[in-house]
């Protein structure tokens, strides 16, 4: 018998398939969720013949905004193959530009993460820094977007902690647990927490400090002396 996620597919594909050409909006959105559903499926070969197909369709009705947007899509599946030259070039010169030109900040930003990501797998931690803090980091503080900004944030302290700056580590990796805690980001908090206790371990102050941070400050722990 097929999993029900292949099941899910084979419906949404004969769907498609039976009513071509798409619709601009509703079946174009289908189809991008089908890839994203695919990706998360660890299915990449599916999810990057629906990017194709978004992005074929895409630059058929002139719309460079979500092509951008697409193609961004297109680059995580690359990184996720180890085509990280291609996943860059592609975050570098068919996203920035285009969010750019069009003053959309967010995917700007994002895309910009994206950059910083590949660059710190590469080993430019230098460069992955600035953008973080530069790029990414100081456009979702103009937006006035905490929980973006906050993973920001953890995203510098993560690129501090390969770098081997401890002190500087725990006072972003806190500052982003604060804002968590502070708009109920549960799921984000709880990344950092273990963040936070990693960084403790991999400085060997010893599990006794790890087991007292997630006791401390988890939310989901109901003897925590916080709750």
């Amino acid at each position: 018998m097929a999993p029900a996620g292949a099941d899910r597919i084979a419906d949404w594909r004969d769907y498609l398939e039976a009513n071509r050409p798409w619709r601009p909006v509703v079946d174009l959105n289908l189809v991008i969720e089908i890839g994203d559903y695919c990706q998360s499926l660890r299915n990449l070969k599916d999810a990057e013949r629906r990017c194709v197909e978004a992005e074929d369709a895409l630059r058929e009705i002139d719309d460079p905004r979500r092509l951008a947007v697409v193609r961004g899509r297109m680059a995580d599946l690359l990184k996720e193959r180890g085509e990280l030259h291609e996943a860059l070039r592609i975050r570098q010169q068919e996203q920035v530009p285009v969010f750019a030109e069009l003053g959309d900040a967010r995917p700007y930003a994002v895309a910009q993460a994206g950059i910083a990501d590949i660059l710190a797998t590469c080993g430019d931690l230098d460069e992955a820094l600035r953008i973080r803090r530069e790029e990414e980091l100081a456009v979702f503080h103009r937006l006035g977007d905490a929980l973006s900004h906050a993973i920001a944030q953890s995203g510098i302290g993560d690129i501090l902690r390969i770098r081997g700056e401890p002190d500087e580590v725990l006072e972003v990796y806190r500052g982003a647990l604060a804002v968590f805690e502070r708009i109920d980001a549960t799921r984000a908090a709880a990344v950092t927490q273990g963040r936070i206790a990693a960084h403790w371990w991999s400085a060997a102050i010893g599990t006794r400090h790890c087991g007292f941070i997630a006791k401390w400050r988890c939310p989901l722990t109901k003897n925590s002396p916080a709750s």
